[in-house]
């Protein structure tokens, strides 16, 4: 909520913006840090760092309450000990592409050698 600038009263503040495209659930967004980092191997589980700030807050200077805001200052992965709902097998997301070998690389794919 927002504070009016002609009363006293609160407002309700405008709803962000739409995301540009489908906004990712904690499991995709493992999926792909599994990605990014390379990972091929190993059951992985999101890892999130909050960051808490302790203050007074309140609509205005007469009426602040003890409070605390929290927010995620850092976002990762921790190797899994125990499976859970969100754990990621990273060989069943990212497996490993299997190189071609040079023996591979002279021949023709058409068939006529």
């Amino acid at each position: 909520m927002t504070q009016s600038a002609t009363n006293d009263q609160p407002t309700i503040a405008k709803p962000a913006a739409s995301p540009v495209e489908a906004p990712l659930t904690m499991k995709e967004l493992g999926e792909f840090l599994i990605k990014h980092y390379g990972l091929h191997e190993g059951k992985f589980d999101l890892w999130l760092e909050f960051q808490v700030g302790f203050g007074n807050f309140g609509p205005k200077p007469e009426a602040v309450q003890p409070g605390a805001a929290m927010g995620i200052s850092r976002i990762g992965l921790v190797p899994s000990k125990v499976d859970g709902p969100f754990t990621i097998d990273a060989a069943a997301v990212n497996p490993v592409k299997p190189k071609r070998s040079t023996h591979d690389r002279g021949k023709s794919t058409s068939g006529k050698g």
